[in-house]
């Protein structure tokens, strides 16, 4: 999610170098004293670790503790804090410090001579990709929510040793030194890696440059090969970890989708990233207990699930390739709001709209191309994200930059009082997912051009480079790539129409260019609102906010209120409002009695037609051309593998490489 500075923009010239020979033939030394952890975990059962970090040649000044209050991937607050306790600390000699309380999230040391070891329990119970968990058969570490830090010390390496139960591996882009160690360059790039403890099912393929699957290698190749082929971009490594309770012949089905799935998504644009060490890995737990989260990171994917791989993989691969697609869309095309990453407090972006909700729209376009999802399923994606748009009155208060901003109070924030965020938010996921929908039918049907081919041009201009050397982007950024792409006045519009404020496209038209049609859903039948309504012994209610300009917000009914009466009838459960609308057509009316707070309301309830749309093929609009036009737009744009391709064995001849 992030560079490796957490505090400084400045860019560190060949650190990938530096990197690398850090951990194949260097010494952390050489980079400063590294801060080191251990982790131990006797009381498991009970969902905790205890955790030791010494910190060693501080100097004289105080040192300044800290608990991260935000993560890689999260655009809101967490008090992570909260799960941490029995904080104490002593000197080299073993001698007792103070630990001085500074704010919730912060502790201060002092008289250390030089050297502090921090011991505390972490408390986890959570499995998921922001929080952390503790169980008796495995661990799963997010580390913003699981490692105590020193203010000033950012730059120093990291190394964590892991006392690990008999069986137990380590899982994480951070590579292991040692078995259970994993040593990262520094705390920033330590922060950005989930970590997965515990007997996960392994599987691993080699990839090309672009994303294709290579045939497997008979026999082992030396680090040193692998390495060169790597920074080659002729071989690079995609591994998944999975913990589940089922068959392994699970994991192989869902491994191979998968393959097809990274290969789409490399087609996207042109090329894979080189990881940072020639290998990319999934974190996947779907377990019954597990909280339904995912999380991209810059060489790692971390997805939890409650939902059993049988029978649940479409859905599973249609989170995780999301998380594969910020790869590059997020992680190396990052917006410039997020630059540094605040490991402290909120960094608010006008951009996630493009760097969360583009990707959003490739999740399902690239299931498709992968032949995962039917066209059918595609068209059903289509639906609710043209109705979902089209049908949210958030759009008169800002844009996709507005909503953007917002962020800190959607992202599956937590608040105790009512919220009306059903007629002032469209989720900037959704919102971006619309815009790239429209951009993508407008390339392809003005500029003879596509969604892929701009995507690949913001790649060249922002992302491509490696470590430190990603060009962070402004909306206006945005603008003037697309203003290249395309001309100026198109760019113009789209931006000021869409990203600034909350205009509204032609879906029908666009929709149109690919043999597609926009309906209404249920034509004809009275309609009361979007709100959802509940039962219970006391009647029907009204169970969210009512959307502004529906019957029932006209009506007067908010979040809470009781239908009393529709019509003739008293209503007792749901069942009983359909049979009120019997007989009754939109642009009429029926009688409703309300009742809040124990005040009752009479009078007239105003029906409208369902203004639900849905999106389908049409037939009175396939041609040759629409039929083209889609088959380009949904059919697969991977490239075979060809025999004379470079391979990792022309690598090695054109490096001079022998193996071991």
């Amino acid at each position: 999610m992030l560079r490796f500075n957490p505090t400084s923009t400045t860019l560190r010239p060949l650190l990938l170098v530096a990197l690398l020979l850090c951990f194949v033939g260097g010494s952390l030394a050489a980079q400063g004293a590294a801060v080191r952890y251990s982790v131990s975990f006797d009381q498991r059962e009970h969902h905790e670790a205890k955790i030791i970090v010494r910190f060693t040649d501080l100097g004289s000044r105080p040192l300044e503790l800290r608990m991260s209050r935000s993560s890689p991937g999260r655009y809101r607050l967490h008090e992570f804090a909260k799960n941490v306790y029995g904080i104490s600390a002593v000197d080299g000699l073993g001698e007792a410090l103070e630990v001085e309380p500074v704010t919730p999230s912060s502790w201060r040391v002092k008289n250390h001579h030089g050297t502090v070891e921090v011991s505390y329990t972490l408390f986890g119970d959570l499995l998921s990709g922001t929080y952390s968990a503790i169980e008796s058969r495995l661990a799963v570490l997010n580390p913003p929510a699981t490692f105590l830090w020193a203010k000033g010390l950012e730059q120093r390496p990291v190394e964590v040793d892991f006392d690990l139960p008999l069986g137990w591996g380590v899982v994480s882009q951070i590579p292991e030194g040692t078995p259970g160690r994993i040593e990262a360059v520094d705390l920033a790039y330590f922060l950005d890696s989930p970590i997965g403890l515990g007997t996960f099912d392994n599987r691993s393929w080699r990839v090309d440059r672009k994303g294709r699957p290579l045939p497997p290698i008979v026999g082992e190749l030396s680090g040193d090969h692998e390495g060169e082929a790597a920074a080659n971009g002729f071989e690079q490594e995609i591994r998944l970890a999975v913990h589940h309770q089922g068959e392994a012949e699970l994991v192989d089905r869902y491994q191979e989708q998968l393959k097809r799935l990274v290969a789409e998504a490399g087609a996207v644009f042109g090329e894979l990233p080189l990881f940072d060490y020639g290998r990319y890995t999934f974190i996947a737990n779907y377990l019954p207990f597990a909280h339904d989260d995912a999380m991209e990171h810059r060489n790692s994917t971390i997805h939890s699930s409650p939902d059993p791989l049988k029978g649940s993989q479409k859905t599973l691969l249609h989170t995780i390739i999301h998380e594969f697609f910020h790869i590059w869309n997020v992680e190396r095309i990052r917006p410039a709001a997020l630059e540094p990453f605040n490991f402290e407090d909120l960094n608010p972006s006008s951009e996630l709209w493009f760097a969360e909700g583009f990707t959003n729209y490739y999740d399902s376009l690239l299931m498709v191309r992968a032949g995962v999802s039917s066209a059918e399923e595609f068209l059903g994606d289509l639906s609710v994200t043209v109705d979902r748009f089209m049908n949210s009155p958030a759009r008169n208060y800002g844009g996709a930059a507005y909503m953007s901003r917002r962020a800190a109070f959607n992202d599956r924030a937590a608040w105790v009082d009512p919220r009306n965020t059903v007629n002032t938010y469209l989720h900037y996921y959704y919102y971006g997912e619309a815009l790239a929908l429209v951009l993508d039918l407008e390339l392809r049907s003005q500029f003879s051009s596509s969604l892929d081919e701009f995507m690949q041009e913001v790649w060249r201009a922002h992302g491509v480079g490696g470590i430190g050397q990603e060009r962070p982007y402004s909306n206006k950024d945005l603008e003037a790539l697309l203003k290249q792409h395309t001309n100026e006045e198109f760019a113009a519009q789209y931006f000021e129409n869409f990203v600034l404020t909350g205009g509204a496209p032609d879906f029908d038209r666009l929709l149109g260019t690919v043999g597609l049609s926009v309906v209404r859903s249920q034509e004809g039948g009275p309609w009361l609102g979007f709100a959802e309504l509940s039962a219970d012994s006391q009647g029907v209610s009204v169970a969210e906010q009512t959307r502004i300009g529906s019957p029932l917000y006209e009506a007067g009914l908010g979040q809470g209120d009781r239908i009393l009466e529709l019509g003739d009838r008293k209503l007792q459960a749901l069942g009983d409002v359909e049979r009120a609308l019997r007989g009754h057509q939109p642009g009429g009316s029926i009688r409703l009695v309300s009742e809040r707070r124990k005040e009752w309301r009479e009078g007239l309830l105003h029906l409208e037609e369902d203004p639900t749309l849905k999106v389908l093929a049409d037939p009175a609009r396939k041609t040759a051309a629409t039929s083209a036009a889609m088959a380009s737009w949904i059919g697969s744009q991977v490239v075979p593998l060809e025999p004379s391709e470079p391979t990792i064995e022309a690598a090695e001849a054109a490096a001079d490489v022998n193996p071991r």
